[in-house]
């Protein structure tokens, strides 16, 4: 893959993310690498493709409640009683913000996707660098 490729990709990931409704992600994407990488000029394109494909896989897990069964599960086999749901209520000045767990979308099968897309973007940079 070509370094104009890898800065295209990049630039549809995020594109797409904020299109479909994830500019929150795209945004939390972008404020790792810079987090993670002072000097980013200096980063090759297919690094941040990489960074970018892990990073958005990472959001994704972590906003998605795909285990939130097992772990009430869990929950319940250490107390007396039964715990049905978990409310999460973020509080600011003016207002309350209210989260059931519950309640948040599955995303495993958008990480999946991704996942899926990483490796075969990792499979042909390490095939490409086996013959350059």
């Amino acid at each position: 893959m070509t370094n104009k490729q890898a800065e295209d990709l990049t630039e549809f990931l995020m594109s797409a993310l904020h299109d479909n409704g994830f500019g929150d992600i795209a945004n939390e994407i972008n404020d790792q690498l810079k987090e993670n990488f002072e000097e980013i000029n200096f980063l090759k394109p297919m690094d941040i493709l990489l960074f970018s494909l892990r990073e958005t896989i990472q959001v994704f897990n972590s906003y998605s409640n795909r285990n939130f069964n097992a772990l009430l599960s869990r929950l319940n086999e250490h107390i007396e009683g039964t715990i049905e749901g978990i409310t999460l209520v973020l509080s600011s000045e003016n207002t309350d913000t209210i989260f059931n767990l519950k309640e948040l979308p599955d995303y495993t099968e958008i990480s999946g996707m991704f996942e899926e897309i990483l490796g075969q973007i990792s499979n042909d940079n390490n095939t490409n660098n086996d013959i350059s």
